[in-house]
């Protein structure tokens, strides 16, 4: 169940929700690292995110979880 709301989350407090889930796992002895919270995140994203999606892929390097956070509330910002 809460696996499952990392995947349906809207945009609209997706941050805080997503966290909140993350929390929620922990909670209940489920630990995930940071890059399968990362790639959850960014498979999280609406589709409208694509071009940023486009540009996360083109990197090396995943970012970190708190900064790819940031990216997307500028993201969401524009």
């Amino acid at each position: 169940m809460l696996f499952k709301r990392l995947f349906h989350m809207k945009l609209a407090n997706h941050e805080n929700e997503f966290v909140s889930t993350l929390e929620n796992l922990t909670e209940v002895d489920i630990q995930l690292s940071d890059e399968i919270s990362i790639i959850i995140l960014l498979l999280s994203v609406p589709k409208c995110y694509d071009n940023f999606m486009v540009v996360i892929k083109a990197k090396h390097n995943l970012p970190s979880l708190s900064a790819l956070k940031i990216k997307l509330l500028k993201q969401g910002a524009r």
